[in-house]
């Protein structure tokens, strides 16, 4: 008798894959902050809501997010009393977390389809 032996694979996700819950995940944390600003649950759903549903409010937030990481890496570059640093990170959170957002945006509006 012959016996077939079948293995599992192991699936690893590219990186384009993982790429665009970045958007989603910055989603919810900013939907968890109006929550606890308005301290209501019923203000984390219409938040989650508003922000996955409406087109031109995704847009809106990608640019808030990229410049939001900009910050981040101004923060970072001050924390090391550097001048360049500061611009020199700022300029590439900002690049890189919009290019991230752009490419979440667009493989999301792709898994719609």
């Amino acid at each position: 008798m012959e016996q077939h032996v079948q293995q599992r694979g192991i699936l690893v996700k590219p990186a384009w894959k993982v790429m665009r819950f970045a958007p989603v995940f910055e989603l919810l944390i900013l939907s968890l902050d109006l929550a606890l600003i308005f301290q209501s649950f019923l203000a984390f759903l219409v938040a989650t809501a508003i922000f996955l549903t409406v087109y031109p409010l995704k847009e809106l937030r990608i640019l808030f997010f990229a410049m939001g990481w900009g910050i981040v890496g101004c923060w970072i570059g001050f924390m090391f009393d550097s001048t360049a640093g500061m611009i020199i990170l700022s300029i590439l959170f900002f690049f890189t977390s919009f290019g991230v957002h752009i490419f979440g945006l667009e493989d999301l509006l792709d898994a719609e389809k």
